[in-house]
């Protein structure tokens, strides 16, 4: 069941240092996010229950929808002018252990990324959380994952990579980093239609259509 709460988005100004605060407007469905602000290379800040993930690869004037139950938590993002949703930044926890104030629990993030109505690209990074009153660490990163969730035709992704790390270099930690570059290549003969979907998404064609994409961003436990 969605839960009706009122959340706040920081967008830090890189250029000026100062920030802005945006504030959620309750609706029936879910929490909205206006990010009213449009400055080249800000910092969106979403604040999830345990950790806030920061990125400047967000429009700082896209609607933000915010969704959470018991185990998840989920940001969708969308495009202001044509209401398509371009990205989707979820938190799953799982295997909670509690031993008096401590829990240590597995968290499963996702990061989808809409390329158009062409594609999706999926990055997942796992980590093990822990809590003690108001202490917490990432225990452990166990993997990450870069793929593509679905996609309007045969294609694949080529020449990928992709990390996270502990921003110390060492576990534990509060905050970790994380980055992805990869080429979605699709080599096959398709349709008119498709060919305009694929277009219309980014992707350049020469002898086959493809479209470089890359991404980066971080989870801090303290901020």
């Amino acid at each position: 069941m969605k839960t009706l709460i009122r959340m706040m988005v920081i967008v830090a100004l890189l250029v000026s240092g100062s920030a802005v605060k945006i504030y959620a407007e309750e609706t029936d469905l879910a929490t909205q996010i206006y990010a009213d602000e449009n400055v080249e290379k800000d910092v969106i800040r979403l604040e999830f229950q345990d950790f806030s993930f920061a990125s400047d690869k967000i429009a700082t004037d896209s609607v933000i929808e915010y969704v959470n139950n018991d185990s998840m938590e989920r940001y969708i993002v969308y495009d202001s002018k044509t209401g398509k949703v371009t990205d989707v930044y979820s938190v799953e926890y799982i295997g909670r252990e509690n031993s008096g104030t401590r829990s240590t629990y597995t968290a499963f993030f996702t990061h989808d990324k809409n390329l158009g109505d062409a594609a999706s690209i999926r990055f997942t990074a796992c980590v093990t959380l822990y809590k003690e009153g108001s202490f917490r660490s990432f225990q452990a990163l166990h993997y990450t994952n870069l793929a593509l969730s679905n996609s309007v035709c045969s294609m694949y992704l080529d020449n990928s990579s992709y990390s996270a790390w502990s921003h110390t270099g060492s576990f534990p930690c509060t905050q970790l980093d994380y980055a992805y570059s990869t080429n979605v290549v699709v080599d096959i003969e398709v349709n008119a239609g498709v060919s305009a979907t694929l277009i219309e998404a980014g992707f350049s064609h020469t002898d086959h259509y493809y479209r470089y994409l890359n991404d980066s961003g971080s989870f801090n436990l303290y901020q």
